[in-house]
């Protein structure tokens, strides 16, 4: 008797998803059929998940767009503050003159370069930079960024503070 109710209790608790499947696979099949690979995405993000979840509205999805009026001097601007504000155009390396060098806490490096950028030292590494040298700062693995130059190599982690 109990393995009766069981079963009928299950079939009860499945058949609403089981009579949904057929909805998920129509409306998976129309996403599939476009060519255009943003409105696929757009298509795609409209199907919702849960028979209780309410597809969102399309003007509540966002996309990214790049901005082609975007610039390299708007890039470089931008460089290591893409944690911190939203940015579309990202480069993997910079170079500049280093025009200040001081310690911060725990004798960590603040150093300014000549594009009025300031990075701080993150890590405890022990590396020497000269005022007028030319160093560049490369994009690391997870958002991390590393100061180094061409004679040399050896690098530190840095973090942008302006």
């Amino acid at each position: 008797m109990i393995n009766k109710l069981c079963v009928i209790f299950c079939l009860a608790w499945l058949s609403p998803s089981l009579l949904a499947q057929p909805n998920l696979a129509l409306a998976l099949e129309a996403c599939r059929s476009e060519l255009d690979t943003q409105k696929r995405l757009a298509c795609y993000d409209l199907i919702p998940l849960t028979e209780n979840q309410k597809a969102p509205s399309a003007a509540t999805s966002v996309t990214a767009v790049m901005d082609p009026q975007l610039t390299a001097p708007a890039a470089q601007n931008n460089f290591g503050l893409e944690n911190r504000k939203q940015n579309t155009d990202n480069i993997d390396e910079i170079a500049g003159i280093v025009t200040k060098v001081s310690n911060g806490a725990h004798q960590k490096l603040i150093i300014e370069f000549d594009n009025g950028q300031v990075w701080r030292q993150t890590d405890s590494a022990i590396y020497a930079v000269k005022v007028g040298e030319r160093h560049h700062i490369r994009r690391g693995a997870l958002g991390a960024f590393y100061l180094g130059n061409e004679k040399s190599n050896r690098r530190i982690k840095v973090r942008r503070d302006r």
